[in-house]
């Protein structure tokens, strides 16, 4: 997940034309030309759902639960084609036949889309308006708008001798893995830059993209992650969101916990299904002796790495994540490439395990100090940087400690 409305804003006439911009302008997504050709989208539906003659493709009951399915068996078979193709287990009248199927399915998920997207939008709307989010005349801004598609690739750029997200260029999606790594290996060979293509699940563009590969639960809270970005576009914390990194990691921290939470409460809401979730503050349970722990093992990882590139030892940092990385793999983790670009990417997820950053702890303390996700949203909205946030928990939590002592 990342923030795109800030690029509508954001210069980026910074950048010069240069051998890097040459290298990647064959891969390019295009922002400006999404928006053009999207933003009107649920507008032309609305409109054409409204005439008498329209005749909606699906019933409401089971509706999103068929989309998803209908998803993952087009998943399924798009997978096999490409095996197919590659070891030429079928003859090429069967391929085409198979190929017609996925095509015949895939018109029936675009009949479906628009009104799952409404659903989406719905719900989430829903959730938001318990919390306070809605107007005195029922509305929320900015409406929850989502795009079911497949989010662009996202071409994340390091310094070599330090983990850094210095740069992120948007890639069209859907690109072969041979693609990314040649394009990977040009840009270390020619810029000596560690670089990695890595995909997303949405993209907080207006509307949002959102990937349907990861099922109904995902689909929510990614679809709720986008929209806080959206909300904070407005605020302090979205207007420094390029603050530097500490800024970002925030909020795509607070976008992570919160969103997870109004997703959640969504899912619930739409499925009957109760979802167990674990104390935010309670310590972490011990992993048996003989279970690979890849939260712990990518924080080793990442240590060790940075110790290395701290004393200057660039290509023994690089040799030692290329032998983690088999590690990763002989344990069943498949990570295509992990490198400076890798941890420079992720790590801007202070939840992930290849971020050392101590946001996520703060920010669930910070949580426990509000009543509601509602109230955590709004107060978070408030903030122009990490170092603000940061002062403001230390006073709360010292005033906090200050009233227990004083207390019979």
């Amino acid at each position: 997940m990342t923030l795109a409305l800030v690029v509508l804003t954001a210069s980026q006439g910074g950048y010069a034309l240069s051998q890097l911009d040459a290298t990647v302008a064959p891969y390019r997504w295009g922002l400006v030309e999404w928006e053009v050709s999207h933003f009107l989208n649920k507008w032309r539906y609305r409109i054409r759902e409204a005439m008498p003659w329209h005749n909606p493709p699906a019933k409401e009951e089971g509706l999103l639960e068929a989309f998803f399915r209908l998803n993952q068996e087009i998943n399924d078979m798009e997978r096999e084609l490409v095996v197919v193709r590659d070891d030429g287990s079928k003859s090429e009248a069967e391929a085409a036949e198979a190929k017609k199927e996925v095509e015949k399915l895939q018109k029936q998920r675009s009949r479906l889309k628009p009104q799952v997207e409404e659903r989406l939008e719905g719900e989430i709307s829903n959730i938001l308006a318990k919390e306070g989010f809605e107007s005195r005349i029922g509305l929320i801004w900015p409406p929850v708008d989502v795009e079911l598609v497949t989010p662009p690739s996202v071409l994340v750029i390091s310094p070599r001798d330090v983990i850094a997200r210095q740069r992120d260029i948007k890639l069209r999606p859907g690109l072969e893995v041979e693609d990314r790594e040649s394009l990977e290996d040009e840009i270390f060979q020619e810029q000596d830059m560690s670089a990695l293509v890595v995909n997303i699940g949405g993209i907080a563009t207006y509307p949002s993209i959102v990937t349907t590969n990861s099922g109904l639960r995902h689909a929510l809270v990614t679809t709720a992650h986008e929209w806080l970005h959206q909300y904070w576009f407005f605020r302090p914390l979205g207007w420094n969101y390029w603050r530097d990194s500490n800024t970002t990691t925030l909020n795509e921290s607070a976008a992570n916990l919160a969103g997870r939470e109004l997703g959640e409460r969504a899912y619930e809401a739409i499925t009957g299904e109760k979802i167990e979730r674990p104390q935010e503050l309670e310590e972490p349970r011990d992993t048996p002796e003989d279970e690979f722990d890849f939260r712990e093992e990518m924080r080793k990882t990442r240590l060790r790495t940075d110790a290395l590139l701290a004393e200057g030892k660039v290509e023994e940092a690089e040799r030692y994540m290329e032998e983690r990385r088999q590690v990763f793999l002989d344990n069943g983790f498949f990570i295509r490439k992990l490198n400076q670009a890798y941890f420079a990417f992720f790590g801007t997820y202070a939840d992930n395990p290849a971020s050392v950053s101590p946001i996520n702890e703060e920010l669930k303390r910070f949580r426990a100090t509000v009543a509601t996700v509602g109230d955590f949203v709004t107060e978070m909205s408030g903030f122009g940087s990490y170092e603000e946030f940061k002062e403001h928990l230390t006073a709360l939590e010292a005033a906090r400690g200050a009233s227990t002592e004083g207390s019979p």
